[in-house]
């Protein structure tokens, strides 16, 4: 018999996975593979002289064109795994990004069963929801309900919190990566030279409905820089 925790679900998932897989280019497709490498270790989080430590409640499976990610909620007090964990999706984000490759998300906490081989319970059920019906754009998203929670029972700063999520014009708030990726070369080395990718990027492609996405992107962008 299981039992369900508690935690947090962080579920992100590759736009246009399917089209890349069928392409000949495996540049991208190791890319995405070395992108998948690095949040399994949780090497690509900021935060030098932060460690997990012996209470590392920190759980990672790759569902193909996904990723998820998940914490005990009784764990939100160790703030170190929370923003490394809040940090890791911000630069997988950025390291797809730069090399072209858009993804989007959402995160939920509730009931979930995460272990080396099953994920079963309501909280990726609801991010997955979320990230499919709502996230839309390039980003991964929270609700402001699991927002203010995770926030009470992390006791995580107003700084921290601003300088990790952005209220967007729909009322959801997003991981804010691209701030995340501006100020560190971690995720994208060439900030200015990713977002001329993007403006490139969106020049070529005809279909609306993508298209939308890359103006949304362009648009974050432009207030940072």
């Amino acid at each position: 018999m299981f039992d369900y925790e508690e935690r947090l679900v962080l579920f992100v998932d590759i736009l246009g996975f399917k089209n890349m897989i069928k392409s000949k280019d495996k540049t991208q497709h190791n890319n995405v593979i070395k992108a998948m490498e690095a949040i399994l270790k949780m090497n690509i989080a900021i935060g030098k002289g932060m460690e997990l430590g012996n209470r590392n409640s920190i759980r990672v499976t790759i569902l193909s064109d996904s990723v998820c990610c998940s914490i005990n909620s009784d764990d939100f007090d160790n703030q170190a795994q929370l923003i490394i964990l809040l940090n890791s999706a911000c630069a997988f984000q950025g390291f797809l990004l730069e090399r072209g490759i858009l993804s989007r998300g959402a995160i939920c906490i509730g009931d979930f069963y995460h272990s080396e081989k099953i994920l079963f319970g309501e909280a990726l059920v609801d991010s997955y929801v979320l990230e499919t019906t709502k996230a839309i754009y390039p980003r991964i998203i929270i609700d402001k309900k699991n927002l203010d929670y995770m926030i009470e029972k992390s006791s995580l700063t107003q700084k921290i919190i601003t300088s990790l999520f952005k209220l967007d014009e729909d009322g959801y708030y997003y991981m804010n990566y691209l701030n995340f990726c501006k100020i560190n070369s971690v995720a994208i080395t060439d900030f200015m030279s990713m977002y001329k990718l993007i403006l490139i990027n969106k020049d070529l492609i005809s279909n609306e409905r993508i298209k939308n996405k890359y103006e949304w992107l362009i648009s974050k962008i432009e207030e940072i820089i």
